[in-house]
Order: C-alpha cells, then sequence, then structure tokens
C-alpha cells in the first residue's frame, strides 16, 4: 500500500475507542478511552493552547531533543535528516512543533515558508504510550491512532531509529549526566 493509500483511508472510530477524541480524527470520546484511564486534554485547553505563538515551543522542544536524543542518534541517521523538516503534531492540544537537523543540532524551524517532509500527528496521549514503549508505533499507525505524512523513507528511518534506542539514556541520572558533561 502506498503513502497515498495509507492517507486516503478513512477516519478510524476505533482508535477514538482506544486512544481517545482525535486520534482517528473522529469526533466522539470513546468509552474505553475512559475506562482505561487515557488522558485526553479537555478541548477548550486545546483551544488555549493552540493560540500560542508555535515558535517557542519549537524552540523549548528542540532543546530538549538536543540535550536528550541528539548525542545518542547515529551519525547515519543525523545525515539523513540533514536539512530536511519534520513536524511533530499533538492533536489534542492543537500543538505543532517544527523543526530541522542542521549544523549538528537540532533547529527549531517556523510553520510558515516551505512545508515539513514528514509529520507525525497523535494525541498527547498516543506519544506518551509510544515515549513509555507501552504500545509500538506500527500498532497505533495502522490503528491509525499515530498518523505519518510525508516522506514514507524519512518517517521509516526515524520510526526505527527511535526503536532501537535505549530508554536507559533517557533516565534522570544518565540526562543529568549528558547535561553537565558538556
Amino acid at each position: 500500500m502506498s503513502q497515498q493509500d495509507y492517507q486516503s483511508l478513512p477516519p478510524s472510530p476505533l482508535a477514538d475507542e482506544q486512544y481517545g477524541r482525535g486520534a482517528g480524527q473522529g469526533q466522539s470520546f470513546g468509552p474505553r478511552a475512559q475506562q482505561t484511564g487515557q488522558i485526553v486534554i479537555p478541548a477548550v485547553l486545546g483551544q488555549v493552547l493552540g493560540r500560542l505563538p508555535a515558535y517557542p515551543g519549537s524552540l523549548l522542544f528542540t532543546t530538549a531533543l538536543n540535550l536528550l536524543l541528539a548525542k545518542h542518534l547515529p551519525e547515519d541517521v543525523l545525515s539523513h535528516l540533514e536539512g530536511r523538516r519534520l513536524r511533530i503534531e499533538v492533536l489534542d492540544a492543537q500543538l505543532s512543533f517544527d523543526y530541522s537537523w542542521q549544523q549538528g543540532a537540532f533547529r527549531a524551524q517556523t510553520a510558515g515558508g516551505q512545508g515539513p517532509d514528514l509529520v507525525f500527528k497523535a494525541n498527547a496521549w498516543v506519544y506518551w504510550r509510544m515515549i513509555q514503549r507501552q504500545e509500538d508505533p506500527d500498532t497505533l499507525f495502522f490503528s491509525r491512532a499515530l498518523q505519518i505524512e510525508g516522506d514514507t523513507e524519512l518517517g521509516l528511518m526515524v520510526k526505527n531509529s527511535l526503536d532501537a534506542l535505549d530508554l536507559s539514556v533517557l533516565q534522570p541520572k544518565s540526562v543529568l549526566r549528558n547535561i553537565f558533561s558538556k
């Protein structure tokens, strides 16, 4: 199935039930999401967050990426990322973070101008489950709770690189060691 085929799939009510409102781009908040204790950012808060300027959030996001991940990504991955524009969208929070890898660091980008080469879209809860490795990104993608748009090859490389990352580098002691070892 090609990237265009995936993008033309209809919204998934199953994803809404499992992962919260907006995960499958439907409008309802599913009963299973309530039963499983999933956190969905309230629509009112999402509307407020969505009005914030995007660039400062992208700047904070790239600072975190540089502190937590940049040292741990393989050189071949970083060379493929060079100059490529990426976006993370948090659907329920109505936030997006635009960034790229340039000259040895993640850099915040403005949303205007050239569009991103790759976009990841999901609710905050879906990202949390994925970061905690409680859900497999492939499962989230095929249930349409995680949407990936743009360069398919780049998306697979990013996903596989994050899957291969040793999560111990994100533990507080490791993070502090990395920050103060500069």
